[in-house]
């Protein structure tokens, strides 16, 4: 049973604004994001022009305990504790609630690992995030991503999601391209890659608004995006974004961000 909010939980659950950070640094309490559903493939709805809040006390507690009672939740975390050892502690977890484009409000609740709070000293671990979002109590969406890090740089991430009962994996190399790079390839001009672009802007606004640190699977599960076009795992997509937001910070712009951000070896953004 959950406990009513003290008067001072419920000054703490009050909305704030805070200002764009960089990716690694520690996440504000709530700020405003406008996104709009680009390149989604097999997505949920996408969240409005509304407030993004953090949720803190009861409603935070409430909310995890909720996610971790879902089918999506067990599945991924039975998975990564069978293949790769990861424990997800819920003391670490961040929940965010807004409303999509139809008015009806939801929550995500990101659970990272341990290893993404205290990574091993050497500079080369994974860390990894399972994200679930609630509606009306109820999982609509759960993803989880895996990213590998050595000498203090994200490599490779591999995206996981449930298909018909089963959990199955994907995996991409990331980088960060050289500011003269144009690596995107010769049809970047269509209209599959003008929308992978747009696709990637609504990322860095989703990554900027509640800050990398939340984790690229929480990213991509707030903006309600699976694939990108061209069949981009959007987790992928998020850490590669995620990578240049932590070198560049989010005040150089999403079309900075975009042309930077490298995966399987070529941009998200050409333009």
């Amino acid at each position: 049973m959950v406990d009513k909010p003290s008067r001072a939980e419920k000054r703490k659950d009050r909305k704030l604004n805070i200002n764009r950070r960089s990716a690694l640094k520690k996440v504000g309490a709530a700020t405003s994001l406008a996104v709009t559903p680009f390149a989604i493939s097999g997505g949920a709805a996408a969240a409005s022009s509304s407030d993004i809040e953090e949720l803190h006390g009861w409603r935070k507690w409430a909310a995890i305990w909720e996610a971790k009672h879902t089918e999506s939740y067990s599945e991924l975390r039975q998975y990564f504790e069978e293949n790769t050892s990861k424990d997800f502690d819920s003391r670490n977890a961040k929940v965010f609630e807004t409303t999509d484009d139809s008015g009806s409000k939801y929550k995500v609740v990101s659970f990272l690992a341990d290893a993404n709070v205290q990574p091993d000293p050497s500079g080369d671990y994974k860390k990894a995030n399972i994200a679930i979002r609630l509606e009306d109590g109820s999982s609509t969406m759960g993803k989880a991503t895996r990213t590998t890090v050595e000498n203090g740089d994200p490599t490779q991430v591999t995206v996981y999601n449930i298909e018909d009962g089963a959990v199955v994996q994907d995996s991409s190399t990331i980088g960060i391209a050289e500011p003269s790079s144009d690596s995107s390839g010769s049809g970047d001009f269509t209209t599959q890659a003008t929308a992978k672009c747009k696709g990637c802007k609504l990322l860095v606004k989703a990554a900027c608004a509640i800050g990398c640190g939340a984790g690229t699977a929480a990213i991509c599960v707030l903006a309600g995006v699976t694939t990108l076009v061209g069949g981009i795992a959007c987790g992928a997509a998020a850490a590669a974004v995620c990578f240049v937001i932590s070198e560049f910070g989010c005040n150089r712009g999403a079309p900075f961000i975009c042309k930077r951000a490298k995966v399987r070896g070529k941009t998200l953004c050409k333009r």
